[in-house]
Order: structure tokens, then sequence, then C-alpha cells
């Protein structure tokens, strides 16, 4: 769920407008140490874009690739109501989970086929699962593949190290 905006919160406004100027890049890294306000900034910034943002917020238990996928499609639905149904359909299968291409795959065809314009996901507290490599598999794989309308931000403590954002 996107976290609602507090009415105590700091607004900085160079730094949204920062994230507005640069969000048509696939990817922006947010990452800082604990109590920097990452969490803080990017609320500001989802309730001041007239993009629909998908928010996930990771813990530990996310570092399962099922879990993972399975939260990623609530965030995408939250948005998007009818997305998601074939990728859901696939996690039923456990087999299909040693192939995290095809479920990637199927996953980025539905946001071809079924959402309409631009969007952003918000991966926050990366950090949480930056040791799975099914996780940083499943993160470099969806950079790779995501189309030109879809903006991940990912917000961490640290920078992520296993993924490729060389790219």
């Amino acid at each position: 769920l996107l976290p609602g905006r507090r009415a105590n919160l700091l607004h900085r406004p160079r730094l949204v407008d920062f994230l507005h100027e640069h969000i048509e890049r696939k990817l922006l890294l947010v990452s800082a140490s604990a109590g920097y306000g990452k969490t803080s900034l990017l609320i500001d910034f989802a309730h001041d874009t007239a993009l629909p943002v998908c928010w996930y917020s990771l813990d530990a238990s996310d570092a399962d690739p099922k879990t993972f996928f399975e939260y990623l499609l609530a965030s995408l639905c939250r948005q998007f109501p009818n997305f998601g149904s074939r990728t859901l359909s696939l996690l039923s299968d456990p087999a299909i989970l040693r192939d995290i291409e095809v479920v990637v795959g199927t996953l980025v065809t539905e946001i071809h086929e079924t959402i309409p314009g631009y969007f952003v996901l918000i991966l926050e507290d990366f950090h949480a699962v930056e040791d799975s490599d099914e996780i940083n598999h499943i993160v470099d794989t969806l950079l790779r593949l995501l189309p030109e309308t879809a903006h991940l931000i990912l917000a961490s403590r640290t920078l992520p190290s296993k993924l490729t954002l060389t790219r």
C-alpha cells in the first residue's frame, strides 16, 4: 500500500523535483542510511506525481521468489485491478519458479498488454532482500525487459551490490 502523507512530513522540494526531472529513466536508486528520510521523500514524491505509483515495502520474508512475485503483483493490482492473472496462475506451479525468466517474461508481457500508460514501481527497503540471488536475478531481468512506460525506484540503506546497475 502507498503510505499516507503525514501532516508533519518534511517536504524537500529540491529532491522531489530531482525525482520528477529524472523519472523518465528506467531506474532511480535512492540510497542512504537509516533515518535519512528515504521513505518520506518517496511518499512525498508519490503523492506529488500524476503518474500511478505502485508501492512495495520489502522485508526479509520477501526474499522468497514466490512471495516476492505475489506481493509485486498485488502492488501492481492496487493501481491496475485487472492486472496479473496470467502471471499469478504461473505461480501455482512450484516448478516454474526454477525458471525466473519465464515468470518475469509473462509479467512484462502483461504490463505491455494491460497497463496503458506510464507508471512508477517503488521497491522500498531493498536492503532487506539484497542478499537473495533469486530476487536480484528477478530485478535484473525486470530492468532489462521492462517497457519504457515502467519506471522503477529502489530505496535501500545500501547500494545493491548484486544488481547489474551498469546497464
